[in-house]
């Protein structure tokens, strides 16, 4: 029997007020990377686990992530 497979939410970044915390790549690292040069996160992909991703937003700071479920 497979496992049950996590529901997925779509995740959008708006870095206008970013503080580079970087809790969204400790917290979901399957969507989001590091960049270096630019000292902010991007997404590696734009979906995710939906719970990771909820985790995620609700740790930044400056609100930067939304999440919309059942796109």
């Amino acid at each position: 029997m497979p496992a049950p497979s996590l529901p997925l939410a779509e995740a959008n970044l708006d870095l206008e007020h970013c503080t580079s915390c970087q809790a969204c790549v400790e917290l979901c690292p399957e969507v989001f990377g590091w960049d270096e040069t630019t000292e902010l996160p991007y997404l590696k992909t734009s979906q995710g686990p939906e719970e990771d991703l909820r985790k995620a937003a609700a740790y930044c700071p400056k609100d930067c992530i939304q999440v919309n479920a059942g796109f």
